[in-house]
C-alpha cells in the first residue's frame, strides 16, 4: 500500500463500512523498526445505534504462508 498509513487508513475504514468487511494486507513496524507484514479483516458490527469495527489480524511469513499454520501466535493489533 502505497500513500500515508493515516489516510490508507481511513480508506479501509471506509470500505469496511459500506461493504460490512474488508479483508487486506498492512505493513506495520515493530519497535525496532523491522517491517511486520499482517492480514487483516475489519468487519463492521452493528451495536444498538452505532456500529463497531473489529478487527481480527495474522502475522504473515515470508513465502506466503500465515504464522498460524506454523504454531506461531499473534495477539490481534488495535493499532496501525
Amino acid at each position: 500500500m502505497a500513500g500515508p498509513p493515516s489516510r490508507k487508513a481511513r480508506e479501509m475504514v471506509k470500505l469496511a463500512l459500506t461493504q460490512g468487511s474488508h479483508r487486506f494486507e498492512w505493513f506495520s513496524k515493530r519497535y525496532d523498526g523491522r517491517e511486520l507484514p499482517l492480514d487483516i479483516v475489519m468487519t463492521a458490527v452493528p451495536f444498538g445505534e452505532r456500529t463497531l469495527l473489529s478487527l481480527v489480524s495474522e502475522l504473515l511469513i515470508p513465502g506466503g504462508d500465515r504464522a498460524a499454520g506454523h504454531g506461531r501466535k499473534m495477539r490481534p493489533s488495535w493499532r496501525f
